[in-house]
This record gives C-alpha cells, sequence and structure tokens, in this order.
C-alpha cells in the first residue's frame, strides 16, 4: 500500500509527550507526526499530512530527515545562505581598519575607487553607501585641524605630564599672588583676519576623531586682543603681523594703559611669546599654556575655560565670571560684546579703530 509507514522510532512515548511540550516552534510539527506513528494513530503519510494540512512530500522529508540523523537531525535548524555579500569578509576587515585611522576617506567615491583599486570590486554608490554608512555606523566628519609640523605623539606626552605641570603652575602662582595685593589676570590671544580656507569633511568610524593637515595661505591682518574675565575690561589692537616687534609694542600700549597694578597674562606659546629679544614691561607676568590645550577646547580667548591652577590660585583674590568675551566676525567687521553690558561696537566703525581699550 502506498504511503505505509515504515519507520522505527527510538523515543519512548513519555519522552515525545515531553518534546512536545517543550517545543514552541515550527518543529513541533514534526515531533507531533513522530508521536501518532508511536501510538499507532495513524497509517499512512497522507493521513498525517490531512491532520497536520500540509503535503505527504513534507511528511516524508520529515521522516527521511529522523532516520538519518534521529532527533537531532529532524529538530536542526538550518538556515538559507542567501546570496554571497558583494564585498568579501577580507575587503571589509580591510575597509574598516582604513576607517579607524584619523584621516578616513574624503567621500563615498573615494571608498569606491580604493575598493576598485586594491580589490578589484566594481560597487555601486549605494552598496557602499549601506556598508559604510548603515554597517560601520562612520560618517562625515570635520576633521581637527592640525599642522603638518605636528610631532607625534605630543599630545599622549602632554597628557602623561599634565600633573607636572598644574603642580609647578600653582607653586609660582602663589609666590606671585603673595608679592603683590592688586593682581590682574587676563587672557590674551590674536586672531588673524583673511580669507580662510573651509576645511572639507572625512569619513571615519564611529568614535573616530577625524584630523587634516592644512597650511593656510592668504592676505590678512592681525587683531591682539587682552580680555579680562573677573571685571570685563578688554585692550585691543591692529598690527599687520604676529611677530616678537609687534607683541613687543602691545606689552608696552598695554603697560601704558594699566600702570599700576600686577598683571598676569595668559597666553599660548606662539613664536612671538617666546623669543629671546623679547622685552617684557614691569609688572606684567607672560603665563604661556601648552599648545596641546589648543586641541583639547583651552583657548584663551576663543573658547575661555581658564587653566584649573588659576583658578584654584586666584579665586581667593577675585571672582571668575565665566561670561567672557566673544569675537564674532559679521557683517565685514569685527564685533565685540561684553558681559558688562557696553553693548556692541564696530572696530570698523570707529574714527580710530587701532586701539580700543575697555574701561
Amino acid at each position: 500500500m502506498s504511503g505505509v509507514l515504515k519507520i522505527e522510532i527510538t523515543e519512548s512515548v513519555e519522552e515525545l509527550k515531553r518534546l512536545l511540550e517543550q517545543i514552541t516552534n515550527n518543529k513541533k510539527p514534526r515531533v507531533q507526526s513522530l508521536y501518532w506513528i508511536k501510538i499507532g494513530a495513524v497509517e499512512t503519510t497522507e493521513h498525517i499530512a490531512v491532520l497536520l494540512n500540509c503535503h505527504r512530500t513534507t511528511v516524508s522529508r520529515w521522516l527521511t530527515l529522523y532516520r538519518q540523523g534521529g532527533m537531532p537531525r529532524l529538530l536542526e535548524y538550518r538556515k538559507s545562505p542567501g546570496r554571497p555579500p558583494s564585498i568579501p569578509s577580507d575587503a571589509l576587515e580591510s575597509l574598516k581598519k582604513e576607517l579607524t585611522e584619523p584621516d578616513g576617506f574624503k567621500s563615498q567615491v573615494e571608498i569606491e575607487f580604493w575598493l576598485k583599486l586594491f580589490w578589484e570590486l566594481d560597487l555601486c554608490y549605494w552598496t557602499v553607501y549601506r556598508c559604510v554608512r548603515q554597517g560601520f555606523k562612520a560618517k562625515l566628519k570635520v576633521p581637527r585641524p592640525q599642522h603638518i609640523k605636528q610631532a607625534p605623539g605630543i599630545i599622549e606626552e602632554f597628557k602623561n605630564r599634565l600633573g607636572e605641570l598644574l603642580k609647578s603652575s600653582v607653586d609660582r602662582i602663589k609666590a606671585w599672588c603673595n608679592s603683590e595685593k592688586t593682581v590682574r589676570f587676563w587672557c590674551q590671544d590674536e586672531t588673524r583676519v583673511g580669507l580662510m580656507t573651509l576645511p572639507s569633511r572625512r569619513i571615519t568610524l564611529k568614535g573616530i576623531k577625524a584630523r587634516q593637515s592644512e597650511k593656510w595661505e592668504f592676505k590678512y591682518f592681525w587683531l591682539y586682543g587682552l580680555i579680562e574675565p573677573r571685571s570685563g575690561q578688554h585692550f585691543f589692537y591692529e598690527f599687520s603681523n604676529l611677530d616678537t616687534v609687534c607683541f613687543e609694542k602691545y606689552l608696552e600700549l598695554f603697560s601704558q594703559t594699566y600702570p599700576d597694578d600686577l598683571h598676569i597674562i595668559q597666553l599660548d606659546n606662539s613664536p612671538a611669546h617666546q623669543s629671546l629679544t623679547l622685552s617684557i614691561p614691569e609688572r606684567i607676568i607672560l603665563y604661556e599654556i601648552h599648545k596641546v590645550l589648543l586641541q583639547i577646547n583651552i583657548c584663551p580667548i576663543a573658547h575661555c575655560p581658564l587653566p584649573i591652577a588659576l583658578q584654584l590660585i586666584c579665586s581667593k583674590y577675585f571672582r571668575f565670571h565665566i561670561t567672557f568675551s566673544t569675537l564674532i566676525f559679521s557683517g565685514g567687521g569685527f564685533w565685540t560684546r561684553f558681559p558688562t553690558g557696553n553693548g556692541a561696537r564696530s572696530l570698523r566703525n570707529q574714527s580710530d579703530r587701532k586701539i580700543m581699550a575697555g574701561t
């Protein structure tokens, strides 16, 4: 008789009942058919197919799997391999390694060219986009400017020496503050006004900070600025260059404007500030910050957070207000906003725009 069941089931009725209670996925009908065969409730595959509402060839395939490997083979979860990926695993690993570099890629088109050059893969734009953006979570980021002459590892070296630098700064500032009754702290910086080249964005993995070497060359003039955080007083002067001669003249003009106090001026370590020929007026102390601080968002005027050492030591002499002046280039002129309520002033609209000292 066609479809007669000829199979030996090794599991007992109790074991099959236990499996039926445990299985909750689509494998349960397979165990149900074995249970009916074990208790003699069915005699043919057609009968099982009618009870389970499936085709008899499906039941025959289940029984063939059981004959080949028993219950593990019957309940094995088999997943279709599907279409092979467009980008091999080796190429994906190599691409991921390239995206972990701070330089990254300039665009998706550059990634397509890289895959074609090194892996001979001619892929469309959206295939690469799904792999990079959706798979690796990589996207375009504005890179942090890094000078082409910056030595490798200098940032890590500074982080390791930060504790020592802070301790020495605390000792020096203590000595300065104890020697004078009136101490004023100023933040100093220079800005270059002119045509600036905007950096392009780079594609890197999520969490990887993009970097790009830059060297700007354009016509400009320099605006020197000093701001006292406590009072909002300020002192600006325009020069043609950033060099020792202009900086020395700027300090001289500043000392003539405020001749009665001891001034601690925080500035960066520009070559104009470190020249051996620089003549510093009396009652002025230059406090230089490390150039690495410019890359970790501690800039004297542009970002305005104070060094930790100065906050700890000088806070007993005066209160710091973190509402510093901000410089904004707008409408063809340089504007300054002050927290003391002086309002906005335009240097270019002043009859004498060479110097502006706040009082």
